[in-house]
Protein backbone atom coordinates (compact mmCIF):
# COMPACT_ATOMS: atom_id res chain seq x y z
CA UNK A 1 0.00 0.00 0.00
CA UNK A 2 1.22 3.12 -0.90
CA UNK A 3 0.12 7.07 -1.35
CA UNK A 4 -0.74 8.13 -4.95
CA UNK A 5 1.40 11.30 -5.64
CA UNK A 6 -1.60 12.41 -7.53
CA UNK A 7 -4.65 11.84 -6.10
CA UNK A 8 -2.99 11.33 -2.57
CA UNK A 9 -5.24 8.18 -2.20
CA UNK A 10 -4.01 5.24 -0.28
CA UNK A 11 -3.65 2.74 -3.56
CA UNK A 12 -2.18 -1.10 -3.35
CA UNK A 13 0.18 -2.30 -5.54
CA UNK A 14 -1.75 -4.67 -8.11
CA UNK A 15 -0.60 -8.35 -8.76
CA UNK A 16 2.19 -7.93 -11.10
CA UNK A 17 3.61 -5.12 -9.22
CA UNK A 18 4.27 -1.55 -10.02
CA UNK A 19 5.06 -2.20 -13.68
CA UNK A 20 1.54 -2.77 -14.45
CA UNK A 21 0.25 0.42 -13.10
CA UNK A 22 -1.16 3.25 -15.02
CA UNK A 23 1.94 5.24 -16.63
CA UNK A 24 0.45 8.44 -17.29
CA UNK A 25 -1.18 9.37 -13.22
CA UNK A 26 -1.73 13.10 -14.30
CA UNK A 27 -3.63 12.27 -17.38
CA UNK A 28 -5.56 9.62 -15.85
CA UNK A 29 -6.27 11.66 -12.62
CA UNK A 30 -7.65 14.33 -14.97
CA UNK A 31 -9.97 11.87 -16.78
CA UNK A 32 -11.69 10.67 -13.72
CA UNK A 33 -11.82 14.10 -12.51
CA UNK A 34 -13.56 15.44 -15.60
CA UNK A 35 -16.05 12.73 -15.57
CA UNK A 36 -16.93 13.66 -11.79
CA UNK A 37 -17.48 17.36 -12.79
CA UNK A 38 -19.40 16.32 -16.07
CA UNK A 39 -22.32 15.59 -13.37
CA UNK A 40 -22.52 19.18 -12.44
CA UNK A 41 -22.92 20.28 -16.03
CA UNK A 42 -25.99 18.25 -16.12
CA UNK A 43 -27.32 18.59 -12.68
CA UNK A 44 -26.82 22.07 -10.77
CA UNK A 45 -28.24 20.65 -7.90
CA UNK A 46 -25.84 17.83 -6.45
CA UNK A 47 -26.01 17.36 -3.16
CA UNK A 48 -22.99 17.81 -0.89
CA UNK A 49 -21.15 14.41 0.06
CA UNK A 50 -19.53 15.75 3.39
CA UNK A 51 -22.35 16.81 5.50
CA UNK A 52 -25.47 15.34 6.72
CA UNK A 53 -28.78 15.07 4.43
CA UNK A 54 -27.08 16.80 1.42
CA UNK A 55 -25.55 19.82 3.36
CA UNK A 56 -26.78 22.92 3.54
CA UNK A 57 -27.44 23.48 -0.14
CA UNK A 58 -26.23 22.33 -3.82
CA UNK A 59 -22.35 21.60 -3.76
CA UNK A 60 -20.40 24.62 -4.83
CA UNK A 61 -16.56 22.55 -5.00
CA UNK A 62 -15.39 19.20 -5.74
CA UNK A 63 -12.67 18.18 -3.67
CA UNK A 64 -10.36 16.07 -5.96
CA UNK A 65 -7.94 14.82 -2.54
CA UNK A 66 -11.90 13.51 -0.99
CA UNK A 67 -13.88 12.47 -4.41
CA UNK A 68 -16.88 14.73 -2.41
CA UNK A 69 -18.83 17.54 -3.84
CA UNK A 70 -18.67 20.33 -0.79
CA UNK A 71 -21.57 22.72 0.43
CA UNK A 72 -20.14 26.21 0.51
CA UNK A 73 -20.39 25.29 4.98
CA UNK A 74 -18.36 22.28 3.92
CA UNK A 75 -15.88 24.01 1.50
CA UNK A 76 -15.02 26.01 4.56
CA UNK A 77 -14.23 23.36 6.80
CA UNK A 78 -11.99 22.20 3.86
CA UNK A 79 -10.46 25.52 3.61
CA UNK A 80 -9.37 26.39 6.81
CA UNK A 81 -8.96 22.92 8.31
CA UNK A 82 -5.53 21.61 9.39
CA UNK A 83 -5.34 18.93 7.26
CA UNK A 84 -7.64 19.69 4.88
CA UNK A 85 -6.72 22.91 3.65
CA UNK A 86 -4.00 21.94 0.98
CA UNK A 87 -6.66 20.06 -1.33
CA UNK A 88 -7.08 20.59 -4.91
CA UNK A 89 -10.40 21.85 -5.24
CA UNK A 90 -12.01 22.87 -8.49
CA UNK A 91 -15.27 24.93 -8.62
CA UNK A 92 -18.32 22.92 -10.07
CA UNK A 93 -21.01 24.95 -12.42
CA UNK A 94 -22.88 25.90 -9.37
CA UNK A 95 -20.41 29.23 -9.44
CA UNK A 96 -21.77 32.40 -11.19
CA UNK A 97 -20.71 33.14 -14.74
CA UNK A 98 -19.41 36.59 -14.57
CA UNK A 99 -18.03 37.79 -18.30
CA UNK A 100 -16.33 36.41 -21.23
CA UNK A 101 -14.12 38.03 -24.13
CA UNK A 102 -12.25 37.85 -27.23
CA UNK A 103 -13.15 35.87 -30.29
CA UNK A 104 -11.40 34.09 -32.94
CA UNK A 105 -9.07 35.80 -35.02
CA UNK A 106 -5.64 37.05 -35.16
CA UNK A 107 -6.25 40.85 -34.52
CA UNK A 108 -6.59 43.19 -31.56
CA UNK A 109 -8.04 41.16 -28.62
CA UNK A 110 -8.55 37.81 -30.72
CA UNK A 111 -7.54 34.66 -30.26
CA UNK A 112 -6.38 31.19 -32.28
CA UNK A 113 -5.42 29.21 -28.75
CA UNK A 114 -5.57 31.19 -25.56
CA UNK A 115 -3.35 28.36 -22.84
CA UNK A 116 -2.14 30.43 -20.29
CA UNK A 117 -3.49 33.40 -18.08
CA UNK A 118 -2.18 35.14 -15.21
CA UNK A 119 -3.56 38.39 -13.45
CA UNK A 120 -1.28 41.15 -12.29
CA UNK A 121 -1.92 43.13 -8.89
CA UNK A 122 -3.63 45.76 -10.87
CA UNK A 123 -6.06 43.30 -12.04
CA UNK A 124 -4.96 42.92 -15.66
CA UNK A 125 -5.01 39.72 -17.25
CA UNK A 126 -2.52 38.49 -19.11
CA UNK A 127 -3.15 35.64 -21.91
CA UNK A 128 -0.79 33.96 -24.04
CA UNK A 129 -1.93 32.77 -27.50
CA UNK A 130 -0.01 29.02 -28.33
CA UNK A 131 -1.32 29.85 -31.75
CA UNK A 132 -1.08 33.03 -33.06
CA UNK A 133 2.70 33.27 -30.87
CA UNK A 134 1.54 36.51 -28.57
CA UNK A 135 0.98 37.89 -25.47
CA UNK A 136 -2.32 40.19 -24.71
CA UNK A 137 -3.12 42.23 -21.68
CA UNK A 138 -6.47 43.60 -20.90
CA UNK A 139 -8.22 45.35 -18.46
CA UNK A 140 -10.39 43.67 -15.80
CA UNK A 141 -13.41 43.49 -17.98
CA UNK A 142 -11.46 42.39 -20.95
CA UNK A 143 -10.62 45.70 -22.54
CA UNK A 144 -7.46 45.29 -24.82
CA UNK A 145 -4.38 46.86 -23.74
CA UNK A 146 -1.42 45.77 -25.18
CA UNK A 147 -0.40 42.78 -27.17
CA UNK A 148 3.28 41.22 -27.13
CA UNK A 149 4.04 40.19 -30.31
CA UNK A 150 6.31 37.06 -31.06
CA UNK A 151 5.99 36.65 -34.30
CA UNK A 152 9.06 37.77 -36.52
CA UNK A 153 12.97 38.04 -35.62
CA UNK A 154 15.54 38.60 -32.90
CA UNK A 155 15.94 38.36 -28.97
CA UNK A 156 12.42 39.49 -28.88
CA UNK A 157 10.63 37.10 -30.94
CA UNK A 158 9.21 33.47 -29.35
CA UNK A 159 7.09 30.78 -30.78
CA UNK A 160 4.47 28.70 -28.58
CA UNK A 161 3.71 30.52 -25.42
CA UNK A 162 2.21 28.45 -23.17
CA UNK A 163 2.88 28.86 -19.39
CA UNK A 164 3.33 32.59 -17.71
CA UNK A 165 4.57 34.31 -14.48
CA UNK A 166 5.27 37.61 -12.58
CA UNK A 167 8.14 38.13 -11.03
CA UNK A 168 8.50 40.04 -7.42
CA UNK A 169 9.32 43.18 -10.07
CA UNK A 170 6.02 42.68 -12.20
CA UNK A 171 8.16 41.39 -14.92
CA UNK A 172 5.98 38.59 -17.24
CA UNK A 173 8.15 35.14 -17.83
CA UNK A 174 6.84 33.77 -20.91
CA UNK A 175 7.34 30.06 -21.12
CA UNK A 176 8.27 29.75 -24.75
CA UNK A 177 8.00 25.89 -25.73
CA UNK A 178 8.60 26.45 -28.99
CA UNK A 179 11.46 28.60 -28.75
CA UNK A 180 12.70 26.38 -25.78
CA UNK A 181 13.56 29.06 -23.55
CA UNK A 182 12.04 32.09 -21.00
CA UNK A 183 11.55 35.33 -22.66
CA UNK A 184 10.76 38.14 -19.92
CA UNK A 185 9.08 41.80 -20.87
CA UNK A 186 8.07 44.18 -19.07
CA UNK A 187 4.39 44.81 -18.28
CA UNK A 188 4.44 47.38 -20.49
CA UNK A 189 5.35 44.75 -23.13
CA UNK A 190 9.91 45.59 -23.50
CA UNK A 191 11.95 42.67 -23.83
CA UNK A 192 14.40 42.57 -21.03
CA UNK A 193 16.31 39.30 -21.63
CA UNK A 194 16.00 35.17 -21.98
CA UNK A 195 17.45 32.04 -20.29
CA UNK A 196 16.55 28.49 -20.09
CA UNK A 197 16.19 25.73 -22.50
CA UNK A 198 16.14 23.48 -24.36
CA UNK A 199 13.87 21.17 -23.24
CA UNK A 200 10.43 23.01 -24.14
CA UNK A 201 9.14 24.72 -20.80
CA UNK A 202 5.67 24.46 -20.69
CA UNK A 203 4.81 25.77 -17.15
CA UNK A 204 6.33 27.89 -14.87
CA UNK A 205 5.90 29.48 -11.27
CA UNK A 206 7.85 32.15 -9.76
CA UNK A 207 8.08 32.78 -5.90
CA UNK A 208 8.68 35.37 -3.50
CA UNK A 209 12.17 35.56 -3.87
CA UNK A 210 12.28 35.24 -7.87
CA UNK A 211 13.14 31.87 -7.80
CA UNK A 212 11.64 30.42 -10.91
CA UNK A 213 10.65 26.61 -11.16
CA UNK A 214 9.88 25.89 -14.93
CA UNK A 215 8.16 22.53 -16.23
CA UNK A 216 10.11 21.04 -19.11
CA UNK A 217 7.98 19.13 -21.19
CA UNK A 218 11.10 17.64 -23.81
CA UNK A 219 13.55 16.66 -20.18
CA UNK A 220 10.32 15.26 -18.48
CA UNK A 221 11.61 17.30 -15.48
CA UNK A 222 11.44 20.27 -13.31
CA UNK A 223 14.45 22.84 -13.68
CA UNK A 224 14.48 25.88 -10.81
CA UNK A 225 16.29 29.49 -11.74
CA UNK A 226 17.77 32.09 -9.66
CA UNK A 227 16.80 35.47 -10.16
CA UNK A 228 19.66 35.95 -12.41
CA UNK A 229 18.17 33.06 -14.63
CA UNK A 230 21.19 31.02 -13.75
CA UNK A 231 19.75 27.12 -13.23
CA UNK A 232 20.20 25.66 -9.82
CA UNK A 233 18.94 22.68 -9.56
CA UNK A 234 16.79 19.95 -12.03
CA UNK A 235 14.54 17.48 -10.60
CA UNK A 236 14.27 14.41 -13.82
CA UNK A 237 11.70 11.56 -14.57
CA UNK A 238 8.63 13.50 -14.16
CA UNK A 239 5.51 13.35 -15.88
CA UNK A 240 5.37 17.35 -17.31
CA UNK A 241 2.39 19.15 -16.42
CA UNK A 242 1.50 22.74 -15.26
CA UNK A 243 2.83 24.48 -12.11
CA UNK A 244 0.35 25.84 -9.32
Amino acid sequence: MFQCPICERNTSIPVGGVSVLPQNLHLGFEVEVAGYMSKMVNNSDVACDHCIDGGNGPAVVFCCTCHQFLCKVAYECHRTGRHLSKHNMKLTSSGNFLHEFGQKGLGQGQFICPVGVIIDSNNKLIVSDLNNHSIQIFNENGGWLLTIDGNGSGSHSFESPRGLALDPQGNIHVAASGSNTIKVFTKEGVYVRMYGGPNGPIGIAIDDEGYSLVCEWGGNCLSIYDPEGNKIHTVVNLIPGVLH
